[in-house]
């Protein structure tokens, strides 16, 4: 695996705690983008996960990743992470244990 590919995805998602909705979901369509070019470059996906999600685990990169390997594309990951961060009444297929009805980091980012 390509050492600077995978140094670019750590630091992109990085990004993703500290800032903005919008900017968080534009920042996991970057790690989808890097995981779509090692997919296609043959790494195996516990590979991938090991090297882009491996001492700090974030969920949210973990979901992407395995959104990739399914057949997502990185566009649709963002779109999946715009989606859940929109603030309403739980998408079908999605559970919370946040009492105001929080699906995902940019949920709380957003209603609270």
């Amino acid at each position: 695996m390509k050492k600077v590919i995978v140094v670019a995805a750590l630091l992109i998602a990085s990004t993703l705690q500290a800032a903005p909705v919008e900017k968080q979901c534009a920042a996991l369509q970057k790690v989808a983008d890097v995981v779509v070019l090692l997919k296609a470059q043959g790494a195996p996906e516990a590979e991938v996960h090991k090297e882009l999600n491996g001492e700090r685990p974030n969920t949210q990169v973990a979901q992407a990743i395995r959104a990739v390997y399914a057949g997502a594309s990185a566009a649709q990951v963002k779109a999946e992470c715009l989606a859940d961060a929109a603030p309403g009444p739980l998408r079908p297929g999605r559970t919370s244990t946040d009492p105001n009805g929080a699906q995902s980091i940019g949920d709380v980012l957003v209603t609270h």
